[in-house]
């Protein structure tokens, strides 16, 4: 009776399992504790049965854990080192700190300015700037907040600091206050334009019709056509007999009379396209014109 009932707790001659795990059996005999140890799970080990490796303990019984998306209800379900992602139901995998590096194998992710790819991707909400070989960190509309997660810019009049940094060509000012300095102006879309006279290039430009004099380290404001009308804005000079109040407001080397046009002084006559030359020399032309009669 007493060898029955031993033959029952740990198995069966055929490797078929009948025994638990916390059972006794033969220490170095794996078939005291229900046959071969790849087809079985168990093991014996200091006179009692457990589970090998590859194998958790369900309520006594030597289970096969499940590798990467196999269906789980504790991480001891798992292989290798994933997790399970609920105690009912679950899958089982990487926490979001960790990627899928290789066969049920789960690495950190790199952190701030690790190098990444699209597999391994980034901690927290950092993104890596290219698909193979990019480096993890925060586009240019987030900072760094120094543990891994990227938080978006403070726009215009938003508080400030060397950290935060600021929203589109925001600079802050000493306020610690998201702004432009006193040569741009705010267009309500955190970004500073160059006013009048302001420093600019190809990618900063100008307040209203202002242009640019040149695409690296020029300076806002009017065309030879045109002239500074205040507020930042270009108005179209006055050809011959146009209206003025000032010389700036005629073209060429027109000037503006005392009667508010356009024209050339006494001493001057006018030769289209805005332009005035000497008298003397309508005389020396129409000279040169006679003798070639």
């Amino acid at each position: 009776m007493y060898w029955l009932s031993m033959r029952n707790s740990i198995g069966s001659r055929d490797g078929s399992v009948s025994c638990n795990v916390g059972d006794g059996c033969t220490e170095g005999n794996v078939t005291t504790c229900g046959g071969d140890p790849t087809e079985t799970g168990y093991q014996c080990v200091d006179d009692k049965c457990n589970c090998t490796t590859d194998y958790y303990d369900s309520s006594g019984v030597c289970t096969a854990k499940l590798g990467f998306n196999g269906t789980c209800n504790s991480t001891t379900g798992c292989l290798g080192n994933l997790t399970c992602s609920s105690d009912t139901d679950g899958i089982c995998g990487c926490d979001n700190t960790h990627y899928l590096g290789g066969e049920n194998n789960c690495l950190q992710k790199p952190g701030f300015n690790g190098t990444c790819t699209n597999i391994t991707g980034c901690l927290g909400n950092l993104t890596c700037s290219s698909v193979t070989d990019g480096k993890c960190g925060c586009d240019h509309t987030h900072y760094h907040d120094g543990n891994n997660n990227c938080i978006t810019k403070p726009g215009f009049n938003g508080t400030c600091n060397s950290t935060t940094g600021c929203l589109g060509n925001l600079t802050c000012l000493s306020n610690s206050k998201c702004g432009c300095d006193d040569t741009y102006y705010h267009d309500g879309n955190n970004t500073c334009v160059q006013k009048f006279n302001g420093n600019c290039n190809n990618t900063n430009g100008c307040l209203g019709n202002l242009t640019c004099s040149s695409d690296t380290n020029g300076t806002c404001g009017c065309n030879n056509t045109h002239y500074h009308g205040g507020n930042n804005t270009c108005v179209q000079k006055q050809g011959f007999n146009g209206t003025c109040t000032s010389n700036t407001g005629c073209l060429g080397n027109l000037t503006c009379s005392t009667d508010g046009k356009c024209g050339c002084d006494n001493t001057y006559y006018h030769v289209g396209n805005g332009n005035c030359l000497p008298n003397f020399l309508k005389e020396i032309n129409t000279r040169a014109t006679r003798g070639t009669e």
